[in-house]
């Protein structure tokens, strides 16, 4: 599992979904990259868009 052999991940939050079915996670302090935002975008949830419609949503205006 990438999230805890990679990042190092043991506790996480669950912050909600950013679009339905896609959840997204704040990594736990022994994390590699504590208080990072995690998403999980599985391959079988959503539509062609919906990818963009997440980054849309992340990117920083400006």
């Amino acid at each position: 599992n990438i999230t805890t052999k990679s990042l190092g991940v043991r506790r996480a939050v669950a912050l909600g979904q950013i679009l339905p079915g896609i959840p997204t996670w704040q990594l736990g302090a022994e994390s590699r990259f504590p208080g990072l935002v995690f998403v999980v975008f599985p391959g079988n949830v959503g539509d062609p868009g919906g990818l963009v419609d997440m980054v849309s949503k992340l990117a920083i205006p400006g």
